[in-house]
């Protein structure tokens, strides 16, 4: 996409970019390019002729910004941070404080038969089984191996709770085929971690490497690519598993606001609510076991693994109330004197 900036901040908002682009992310840095584009126009069409831009000008742009709290968020984040450097050139912009962002995310929860609805289809999926992925007779597919990698993938995903590029980046050396473990090198936080597995799942692995030709290269990718030294991408994973889906007829009607609906990340949610309902039937002490799904999960923190197991309380009513009590434990309600 082409950016284009209009307004008397142009030769400004290039510089900051110039050195934003050594010390952020490539994705954080489109997002910043869009951002500055955003307030760039919103600029020319006031009129703005100098840095020097009141609380009031602020918060006026604020009001244009469309999207949820952490898109809010993240806008008046980088407009701090560009008007932070403009302090070096001597202006004096008023700094926005970054709103609070609320966690308004609610997953799609799959239900026992959709799950099993999702496996079955994916163990008899084909290239061409759905109208979304017409066959193309006379060109070879770039990832021809897909029906048979994806039946495993999203059985990782769901009996591992894994994220979709931990998964992708899993190397035949990363399965301990002896202590049915999975070894997580690349993970958000790259913090490693150990994630064990039911035998079913080790042995249903072992039948896979041994059907896709795997061998003993401790270096093959578990879900090879064009080759055994690339993964295939996770978004390719994610578009079959949206086929899937369209074909389970997984199309939920009157989706709530911040509902992102059905999607393959939500098999990781499926994962830490239907772990959570099994050790509560179990009898585990929920002290217990929030921490070690937290740890199990690779959270840094419990509130990370709190919003995982927002529960739909019709189909969990009998966990819900002591989670809620063990959260509440947890975080205390805040009091704020009006």
């Amino acid at each position: 996409m082409i950016y284009e900036y209009n307004s008397f901040l142009k030769p400004y908002i290039s510089l900051f970019l110039e050195q934003q682009e050594k010390v952020v992310s490539l994705s954080t840095y489109a997002h910043m390019k869009g951002i500055l584009q955003h307030f760039d126009h919103y600029v020319a069409e006031q009129g703005y002729d100098n840095c020097n831009f009141t609380e009031t000008h602020v918060l006026q742009w604020m009001k244009t910004i469309e999207g949820r709290d952490k898109t809010v968020h993240f806008y008046v984040s980088c407009l701090r941070s560009f008007f932070i450097f403009l302090g070096g050139y001597g202006f004096r912009p008023f700094l926005p404080c970054c709103p609070k962002v609320s966690d308004d995310y609610i997953a799609y929860e799959f239900t026992d038969e959709e799950i099993n609805m999702i496996i079955s289809i994916a163990d008899n999926y084909t290239l061409c089984m759905h109208p979304l992925s017409p066959e193309r007779p006379h060109s070879k597919r770039k990832y021809d191996r897909i029906p048979f990698e994806l039946p495993m993938f999203l059985r990782i995903l769901f009996g591992c709770g894994l994220r979709r590029e931990e998964a992708v980046s899993l190397l035949l050396r990363d399965v301990d085929f002896r202590n049915n473990a999975l070894i997580i090198r690349k993970t958000k936080s790259d913090e490693y971690r150990v994630v064990p597995m039911d035998p079913s799942l080790v042995d249903i692995i072992s039948r896979y490497c041994i059907a896709m030709g795997l061998g003993a290269d401790p270096d093959a990718f578990i879900f090879p690519g064009t080759d055994f030294s690339n993964p295939v991408p996770g978004r390719i994973f994610m578009n079959h598993f949206n086929r899937v889906l369209a074909e389970a007829g997984i199309v939920p009607a009157g989706r709530k606001k911040h509902e992102r609906g059905p999607c393959i990340h939500c098999l990781r949610h499926a994962f830490a609510h239907r772990s959570f309902r099994k050790g509560a039937k179990e009898g585990w002490a929920i002290n217990d076991q929030i921490p070690w799904l937290s740890v199990y999960l690779g959270h840094k923190s419990l509130r990370e693994t709190e919003k995982y197991l927002k529960f739909n309380s019709e189909m969990f009513s009998e966990e819900i109330s002591p989670f809620e009590d063990y959260s509440m434990e947890l975080y205390p309600e805040v009091i704020f004197d009006e």
